[in-house]
């Protein structure tokens, strides 16, 4: 009899994971304005390169973010998908992170002044080696949950999301107590520490859960019981045309076990490519407006003070509402796989709708069109529900539609894929303060 996952604690681990899985990204760009409004706003030190870094700054994090991370996860697709080999790279790779924003913390100490320049460099550098890690440990979460029930799939998708949620109000948080940038800043690091400390031993722990063993050792044996009744149906095998055609059905199954190296990826990739694709469309656009663009808008109405007007209206609602756009895939009818790129399609107007927002309203040629704060609300609000509703979707599709031995590889190149989107979009992004100088 199949064990249940007892006071859901294995639903709330992946959940948690989930929330690591972004968290240093998450934390690194809700310190923005300790960045560039502290650190890089150096009075005597006006050259356009640093001018440069202040203004892109978002937008070179998420490149020096990005690329390591989806490196390290193509190249972690090739690796081993036994369950111990991932759960030891997830462990690893948490404790790294955690060591990372130690160093980081401890920079918020030192006067950089007098270097300015250097210091971005640093935290470049700093972001690059943390997102090595990174992204060997997300990949290794959404291979250890397409290996459970599809629901866990969604709650490492929720996390993933929510750790947006998470950060942003640690951020207004730490505005609101801490006395100086510094201050804040030092706080807001210290809570990356510990979680990600949390989720190390949340790992160590769920290894000795009975319904999570359970089904990391559920396909091993379902391959091994399915070569036992290729032979046994060898041996018995008649003329039976029904009895045939089930021979013929296993001896295929048989066949598609014995697929390695390139052959097994593209073998799923195939049954998957197009929720492969719908998944970059997705994250394109979304990051290409979000942080870079969003963080960039400034407040028309005074609706809250200026203080809290991005922190809120970006860093907040984003996640916060692309986390509910995740619940509703599961409540919602859900569309048929093949009709997720048109709706992923439609979401390009969301592009230039930002861009006729208050972006950049000091450095600009094309007239602000959307001028009034509520309207950019509204429609912040509806790029990250259906970013989350789409994205969620595609992703639960991609294990689904593979057999059940291939759904952990299934499960790894969505989350490839979610960061190849995630960098396109990020660098594209650098495109949008040209345009709107046309």
């Amino acid at each position: 009899m199949e064990p249940t996952d007892k006071k859901y604690i294995v639903y709330i681990v992946m959940f948690f994971h989930g929330i690591a899985a972004l968290f240093a990204w998450n934390m690194l760009i809700n310190s923005d304005s300790y960045f560039v409004d502290y650190k890089l706003n150096v009075s005597n030190n006006s050259s356009e390169t640093l001018k440069t870094y202040r203004k892109n700054f978002l937008s070179y994090l998420g490149i020096a973010s990005k690329a390591p991370n989806i490196l390290f996860q193509f190249i972690n697709m090739f690796l081993s998908s036994n369950y111990k080999s991932l759960s030891k790279r997830i462990w690893s790779t948490l404790l790294f992170q955690a060591l990372v924003f130690i160093v980081i913390t401890g920079l918020a100490f030192a006067d950089s002044s007098q270097w300015p320049e250097i210091f971005f460099w640093i935290t470049m550098l700093l972001a690059f080696i943390v997102n090595i890690a990174n992204g060997i440990f997300q990949c290794c979460v959404y291979g250890i949950a397409a290996k459970l029930p599809v629901q866990y799939t969604n709650a490492v998708t929720m996390g993933f999301n929510l750790s947006g949620v998470i950060a942003a109000i640690f951020l207004i948080i730490s505005l609101s107590i801490a006395p100086t940038p510094k201050v804040s800043a030092v706080y807001f690091f210290s809570v990356a520490v510990i979680y990600l400390l949390l989720c190390f031993m949340n790992e160590l722990f769920i290894r000795k859960n009975k319904f999570y063993t359970f089904y990391m050792t559920k396909n091993a044996q379902i391959g091994d019981q399915n070569i036992d009744i290729v032979m046994k149906t060898i041996a018995s095998r008649d003329s039976n045309q029904n009895d045939s055609k089930q021979m013929d059905i296993i001896i295929s199954d048989k066949h598609q076990q014995t697929l390695s190296g390139y052959q097994l990826y593209l073998h799923v990739f195939y049954q998957i490519w197009p929720q492969l694709l719908t998944i970059i469309v997705i994250y394109f656009v979304t990051f290409s407006i979000f942080p870079s663009l969003q963080a960039n808008i400034r407040p028309l109405n005074q609706l809250i003070s200026d203080k809290y007007f991005v922190p809120v209206f970006c860093f907040l609602i984003f996640p916060l509402f692309k986390t509910i756009g995740n619940s509703l895939a599961e409540w919602l009818p859900k569309p048929s796989p093949k009709f997720l790129i048109v709706y992923s399609l439609l979401r390009l107007i969301f592009i230039p709708f930002f861009l006729f927002c208050n972006f950049f309203p000091n450095d600009r040629h094309l007239p602000v069109l959307i001028g009034n704060d509520i309207l950019y609300i509204l429609g912040a609000i509806l790029m990250s529900l259906t970013s989350g509703y789409l994205s969620s979707l595609a992703i639960m599709y991609c294990p689904m539609l593979v057999e059940p031995r291939y759904a952990s590889i299934a499960g790894m190149m969505a989350s490839f894929t979610i960061l190849f989107g995630i960098l396109l979009g990020l660098n594209f992004s650098l495109v949008y303060p040209i345009i709107i100088n046309l």
